[in-house]
C-alpha cells in the first residue's frame, strides 16, 4: 500500500507537479475526507489541457460556465474567440471565493448524497464576471476610476469599491461618502488601484470609524509617492537587465504594499 501510494505521488509529480494549485487542493480535500487512495490527486494530474494563460490571456476555446436555470452561458464567463485572459487562474484574488464556494456545494451534495446544486457558484460567477477585475498594483491606462476628489491620489477599482467603499457609504460612513460614486478616467499615464492591499484596507477602515480625513490623506499620498518613484526605479533597472536592483525594489514594495 506505501509502495502503490508513493508511485501514485511520483506519477503526480511528474505530471504537474504540487506548484499546482488545483493539485494542492487535491492534496487537502484527501487528507481532510480521509480518502484511502489518491483517485482524487491522479484525475486532477491526468488531465491533458493547454497550460492555462494566466492574467497575460490566450485566443483559443474556453470552457463555459452555465446558468442552470437558464441553461445559458454566465456573460463575460464563456469562451471567446477574442484574446482574453482566464477567470479561474490561480494568481486572481478572486480564486478562493471561486474555491470556497466550489468546495462548499460539495460538501453539502455529500452530506444530504444529492447531484451538486450550482446556484451560489452561479451566483457568484455572473457576478464577478460583470465586474473589472482589480488589477491591483499594475498600471493601467484609459481605465475608469473611483476617486475621492479631496484626495485625488486615492484611486479605487470597482471591485475594490464594491467590497470595501460601498459597504462603509451604506453604512453612513460621511468620510466613505466623499467617494464619487461614478467612475472616472484619470491620467495622464498608468494608474493602480489603491485599496486592494491590505494595509491599505485596514487604514481606510481605521479612517472611517474615526472621520480622519487627514490620517487617511497621509497614509494615500506617502503611498502614492513611493510607488510611483518604485515604478521609476524599476522601468530603469529592467531597462538595464538589473536583477539585484529589481530585487531590492520588490522588498521595498512589500513595506508599503
Amino acid at each position: 500500500m506505501v509502495h502503490t501510494i508513493s508511485s501514485e505521488i511520483s506519477w503526480i509529480e511528474d505530471q504537474m507537479g504540487f506548484s499546482s494549485p488545483w493539485v494542492r487542493i487535491a492534496w487537502l480535500k484527501t487528507v481532510q475526507e480521509q480518502r484511502p487512495k489518491l483517485d482524487m490527486l491522479c484525475a486532477i494530474a491526468s488531465i491533458n489541457e493547454q497550460p492555462c494563460p494566466g492574467k497575460v490571456g490566450a485566443i483559443r476555446a474556453w470552457h463555459r460556465l452555465h446558468d442552470s436555470e437558464t441553461g445559458k452561458p454566465i456573460s463575460n464567463f464563456d469562451n471567446h474567440t477574442q484574446q482574453r485572459a482566464c477567470d479561474l487562474r490561480s494568481d486572481s484574488k478572486r480564486f478562493a471565493g471561486y474555491v470556497d464556494r466550489l468546495d462548499a456545494i460539495a460538501n453539502k451534495a455529500d452530506a444530504e448524497r444529492r447531484p451538486p446544486r450550482m446556484g451560489l457558484f452561479v451566483d457568484y460567477a455572473r457576478n464577478m464576471a460583470n465586474t473589472r477585475e482589480c488589477s491591483k498594483d499594475d498600471m493601467v491606462l484609459h481605465q475608469a476610476w473611483h476617486i475621492m476628489p479631496q484626495i485625488p491620489q486615492f484611486t479605487v477599482c470597482e471591485e475594490c469599491y464594491d467590497e470595501v467603499v460601498w459597504p462603509a457609504i451604506d453604512a453612513g460612513s460621511p468620510l466613505a461618502a466623499k467617494f464619487n460614486r461614478s467612475m472616472q478616467i484619470v491620467g495622464p499615464g498608468g494608474v493602480s488601484c489603491q485599496l486592494y492591499s491590505p494595509r491599505t484596507r485596514r487604514v481606510f477602515r481605521d479612517a472611517v470609524r474615526n472621520n480622519d480625513l487627514a490620517f487617511l490623506q497621509e497614509h494615500v499620498v506617502k503611498r502614492f509617492d513611493v510607488e510611483r518613484d518604485l515604478h521609476a526605479r524599476s522601468a530603469r533597472a529592467r531597462a538595464y537587465d538589473d536583477g539585484e536592483e529589481i530585487a531590492r525594489i520588490a522588498q521595498e514594495w512589500e513595506k508599503w504594499e
